[in-house]
């Protein structure tokens, strides 16, 4: 019994050997360095996350505004309990070209490249499912309590906040650009958001401001919990997270629907016709692949990104409303603080994704003063 324990133990460290090896840094400390990969294929990933964001995210406000009787939570539970089936997927997908492995040898080794034990594991899931569904419900009940501009103002000053965490808890290298270029998208999602309040004497109620600013506190302290755990691109690892988020929500997360419908905060039951279940079905399908874009783009590009990849679904969804109206031959609007705001946004993308180095430019112009 004890020479099969060792032998089962030193297996489990062969599975573990390339994950360790990328764990020791030269101080002696412990952190995951996710593997290189081809620059080429990063930038593609980049965009790629970055459109599905942008496009479920535009897909998602315009398909809401088509809604009679919306039941945003049970919305989203059908669409998170729908990511249940990823990781069985990935693993039909896995088992077709590696035969040889079995379905626990598989599961066990994608669970080991981020946690110790399956204990661990759902230690970890458990509380991340229920943070990631309350910040959600406590975005769209602030809607309905303030100006959604103000809403969407506050929530996306997560941005700000993201990147200290990422500085702070995932030891992120700390970049003026980057922080500058942070504080410029959130100073344009406030001037595009504002120039729709212009004219409104409403700010809302200072519950819904509450909420708001909970809702933004609460995604990004999931995103880095989030990618504190899951942290390298191990696309097994990721589905098995994804699968066992579904499964929390299946098993769990069904509860407050009741509450929810007693305390009148939401209806329960199935759209009444066709367009309503069209509607719903398109809202559950954006919030599904919406997800799945943060999941699978945080390891794989970084929180910041993915925050700021948010951002951008604001001009977006701004210009595809202009584009409606002139379709429509309605008067187009569109106010000098929205532009400059959409402007900050832009320079405050392309900021985040290159890499300046001012030390070595600055040691490099004192060479050349010398």
């Amino acid at each position: 019994m004890h020479i099969q324990t060792e032998i089962e133990q030193r297996s489990l460290d062969e599975e573990r050997r390339p994950l360790l090896r990328d764990l020791e840094t030269e101080d002696g400390n412990t952190e995951i360095i996710s593997p290189k990969e081809d620059p080429k294929i990063s930038v593609w990933i980049s965009l790629t996350i970055a459109v599905l964001i942008i496009v479920t995210l535009v897909g998602m406000t315009e398909l809401a505004n088509w809604e009679t009787d919306g039941k945003p939570f049970q919305t989203f539970w059908v669409a998170s309990v729908a990511s249940i089936f990823v990781y069985p997927v990935w693993l039909i997908h896995h088992q077709y070209f590696h035969p040889e492995d079995t379905v626990a040898h598989t599961t066990t080794h994608c669970m080991l490249q981020a946690f110790q034990n399956w204990s661990n594991f759902f230690i970890m899931i458990i509380p991340s499912t229920i943070m990631f569904s309350a910040q959600f419900t406590l975005f769209l009940m602030s809607s309905s309590r303030a100006p959604s501009s103000i809403v969407i103002s506050i929530f996306n000053a997560s941005a700000g906040l993201i990147y200290a965490l990422s500085v702070f808890i995932l030891k992120h290298k700390f970049s003026w650009v980057k922080m500058g270029a942070v504080f410029l998208c959130i100073g344009g999602v406030a001037m595009v958001s504002l120039s729709h309040q212009a004219g409104s004497g409403s700010g809302g109620s200072w519950i819904g401001l509450l909420m708001a600013g909970f809702s933004a506190v609460m995604i990004s302290v999931y995103i880095i919990h989030f990618n504190y755990y899951i942290r390298l691109q191990h696309m097994g690892l990721i589905c098995l997270y994804i699968s066992g988020f579904g499964a929390v929500e299946l098993l769990l997360l069904w509860t407050p629907i009741l509450p929810m419908y007693y305390l009148g905060v939401e209806n329960v039951g199935f759209p009444a016709d066709a367009q309503g279940w069209l509607v719903a079905s398109g809202i559950a399908t954006c919030i599904f692949i919406s997800n799945l874009a943060v999941w699978i783009g945080t390891p794989y590009t970084s929180p910041i990104f993915i925050a700021v990849a948010n951002i951008l679904a604001i001009p977006f969804s701004f210009l595809f409303d202009k584009v409606k109206e002139l379709i429509e031959h309605k008067p187009i609007d569109i106010s000098a603080l929205s532009i400059a705001g959409m402007g900050l946004i832009a320079i405050g993308f392309i900021f985040i994704n290159i890499e300046i180095d001012f030390s070595k430019f600055c040691k490099r112009k004192k060479h050349l003063n010398v």
